[in-house]
C-alpha cells in the first residue's frame, strides 16, 4: 500500500514550526544533532535529545514508532514508551520529547485512496491550534478579539496547554517545560511543588475565565478547551 508520511514540526530547533518532514524510508531515525551526518535522518539541537532518541518504522503500510532506549524517554499522546518495543502509530498521533522541547504530529495518507480535499483540511487544520494565537514576543494569548498578556512563567504555561488543546498535560510536564532552569530531582521532574503548579493555573484561569476552560483532572494535570460562548464567536 503507497501511502505518504510525513512529522510536522510543532517545536523543535532548527526547525521553524509547521515545518514538514516527509518519512522517505522503510526505517527513519531521529536523534540530536551530532558531528556525523550518519547517525540520524531527522536531528534536533536539544540537549535533553539522545543521539538516536526514537525510530519510526513502515511495515506493510502500517507505521510504527521505537524508542531507542532514550534517556528522557518518547511520549505518545502523553504516553511514555517502553524503550526497543514498536508501538502502531495513527494519524494525527502527537510525539513529544526532550522534556516537551521538541513536539510533532505525526501524519499519513493512503495515496491510492483519492482524497477529499474538505476533510483532508479538516484534519490539517485538526493538527493546528486554529482557535487560539500565542504571541512569544509580547507573551500575549489572543481569541478572536480579546488579548491576554502573561508573566513569563505563566505564558510558558499557557502555551504548553495550547498547544496540546482539549489534550490531558501532566503536572511533571508543566514543571518540566515552565521551570527548566530548577533542579531536577531524582526522576528529573524539576523541584517545583504542586503548589506552585496550582497557584499558577489559578492566575491563568483568572484572566482568561471568559474564554477559555482549564479542567483538573483528579489533581494530576489539566486540559485546556475553548469555551463554546467563545468558540461560536469565531
Amino acid at each position: 500500500m503507497m501511502g505518504l508520511s510525513f512529522l510536522i514540526v510543532k517545536q523543535g530547533v532548527p526547525y521553524q514550526e509547521d515545518t514538514t518532514i516527509p518519512l522517505e524510508k522503510s526505517c527513519v531515525v531521529i536523534g540530536r544533532t551530532t558531528d556525523s551526518a550518519e547517525d540520524t535522518d531527522i536531528a534536533f539541537s536539544s540537549i535533553f535529545v539522545s543521539r538516536k532518541h526514537f525510530a519510526i518504522h513502515e511495515e506493510n503500510g502500517q507505521y510504527y514508532i521505537e524508542d531507542l532506549d532514550s534517556k528522557n524517554g518518547t511520549y505518545v499522546n502523553h504516553n511514555r514508551l517502553q524503550p526497543n518495543e514498536k508501538t502502531l502509530l495513527q494519524h494525527t498521533d502527537h510525539i513529544s520529547l526532550a522534556h516537551g522541547h521538541v513536539l510533532l504530529t505525526f501524519s499519513t495518507y493512503n495515496l491510492n485512496d483519492t482524497i477529499d480535499i474538505v476533510p483532508f483540511l479538516k484534519a490539517a487544520n485538526a493538527m493546528l491550534v486554529t482557535d487560539l494565537s500565542l504571541d512569544p514576543i509580547k507573551q500575549e494569548l489572543s481569541v478572536h478579539d480579546e488579548c491576554f498578556a502573561f508573566s513569563e512563567k505563566e505564558y510558558k504555561c499557557i502555551e504548553l496547554l495550547v498547544q496540546n488543546q482539549r489534550q490531558f498535560v501532566s503536572k511533571d510536564e508543566i514543571k518540566t517545560y515552565v521551570w527548566p532552569e530548577r533542579s531536577p530531582s531524582i526522576d528529573e521532574i524539576p523541584d517545583v511543588s504542586s503548589e506552585e503548579v496550582n497557584a499558577l493555573i489559578y492566575r491563568i484561569r483568572q484572566k482568561t475565565q471568559q474564554v477559555l476552560a482549564i479542567e483538573n483532572i483528579r489533581s494530576k494535570g489539566y486540559i485546556l478547551s475553548l469555551k463554546e460562548s467563545a468558540a461560536n464567536r469565531l
